[in-house]
């Protein structure tokens, strides 16, 4: 029977693998591990889509114009002013009203 004798000479370099394999090996090792590890697809992503919350905008109302208004005399400039006052008020609720129904 024949023995395995260590030279005196080698050191501990006979123990260490050839620089060769200490990089194939740890390579090796994540290759095959990432190939048990394969993460699921997801059956379904939800994508944030912008929308406009209203199909029409109010219509605006046919307001006087200012030369129209200089061109009043007293009585009827008041009054005309007050129909103006109210068809603003109206079309500001009107908006406000849609308005409101877009924000959440």
């Amino acid at each position: 029977m024949t023995r395995f004798t260590i030279p005196k000479n080698a050191g501990t370099n006979f123990l260490q693998p050839p620089p060769q394999l200490r990089i194939a090996a740890p390579l090796l090792i994540l290759a095959l591990s990432g190939c048990q590890s394969i993460p699921d697809a997801p059956s379904e992503v939800k994508i944030p889509v912008p929308v406009p919350c209203i199909e029409t905008m109010p219509t605006a109302p046919a307001l006087i114009s200012d030369a129209d208004l200089l061109a009043l005399p007293d009585g009827p400039f008041v009054i005309a002013l007050g129909i103006d006052r109210k068809q603003r008020a109206g079309y500001i609720a009107e908006l406000e009203a849609v308005l409101q129904a877009c924000v959440k």
